[in-house]
């Protein structure tokens, strides 16, 4: 499936790769140039190197647009590559900017970058190397950066240990229309835009998230999750429904329901596991501004644990 994320990049990607393949990376470097393969690297030119380099963010988000990366690199240095060790098929270039003012001999250079919305969640290197003017590389440096997982983990993706939600329903869609995900709990509550969370004695024990392509503003969040963080007290039946609040001018969205459950892995480490992924299609002719009816999907139970 083609990607917002890939056709509004095309624009900018068009001048500086003739490969469409560049546009399913991980990540594409605005401006640069797209090469196939591993980043190379060469231990004996201890004269051509990354000198620094920092990240401008602290954990990548999926869909990320304009995430910074910049450094410093010796004087010999022409222009600068980067990729993900572990993910994607080749890597970028872009060229290295003027000397330093504060520290002579050395050249300043800066990548900002756009993260796929299906970019994989985790920890992953980041690598980066300095190429002189005839196109050979120096030694190779990498940072560890925490890529986001798309849903509500509490940040289980890169910190394995720490505990995630109970459960989660994850709702996400292909186009930028206005779709809203609500829940009925066993009691008749009403879990959606005008009841966001469930709550016992000051304690938030489930809640609805951040409310994608809202008014239709396409922002790149096609989704949206109801967190249950530990078994809530209403026990029993909770049934899921999407409903077309607003197509934004869109014939049909088709979406995918996923539900995620709490996994122990018995080493002192978790995981979000999915557990079951409905599919289905809201036409235009639904969309009710929140006044009709939603589509039921499917439910869970809760036991007494």
């Amino acid at each position: 499936m083609r990607t917002w994320w890939a056709l509004a990049l095309a624009l900018v990607a068009c001048d500086s790769t003739d490969d469409p393949i560049a546009l399913d990376q991980p990540i594409v470097v605005q401006q640069g140039d797209f090469k196939q393969g591993a980043l190379p690297s060469s231990e004996a030119n201890t004269a051509l190197r990354i000198t620094s380099f920092a990240l401008g963010f602290g954990t990548l988000r999926p869909g990320t647009r304009n995430a910074q990366v910049t450094g410093r690199a010796s004087e010999t240095a022409y222009s600068v590559g980067v990729r993900f060790a572990d993910q994607g098929t080749g890597y970028w270039v872009r060229p290295v900017g003027g000397v330093d003012p504060l520290i002579p001999g050395e050249l300043q250079w800066q990548l900002s970058l756009d993260a796929s919305v299906e970019i994989e969640a985790g920890l992953h290197q980041l690598e980066v190397v300095a190429f002189d003017k005839d196109g050979k590389p120096g030694v190779k440096q990498a940072l560890a950066v925490c890529v986001a997982a798309d849903i509500p983990d509490n940040g289980n993706a890169c910190s394995p240990k720490t505990l995630p939600p109970y459960l989660i329903a994850h709702l996400s869609w292909d186009t930028d229309a206005d779709l809203d995900l609500s829940l009925v709990a066993p009691d008749g509550t009403r879990f959606d835009r005008s009841k966001r969370s469930l709550l016992v004695n000051g304690k938030v024990l489930a809640r609805l998230d951040n409310d994608g392509v809202v008014a239709c503003l396409a922002d790149g969040r096609r989704s949206e999750n109801f967190i249950w963080n530990d078994v809530p007290p209403t026990l029993g039946r909770w049934n899921i429904f999407a409903n077309l609040f607003d197509a934004c001018g869109k014939p049909a969205a088709s979406f995918t329901l996923t539900i995620y459950t709490r996994t122990d892995n018995g080493d002192g480490t978790f995981a979000l596991t999915p557990i079951r992924s409905v599919g289905g299609d809201l036409l235009r002719q639904q969309a009710n501004g929140g006044a009709g009816n939603p589509l039921f999907v499917t439910s869970v139970d809760f036991a007494a644990p």
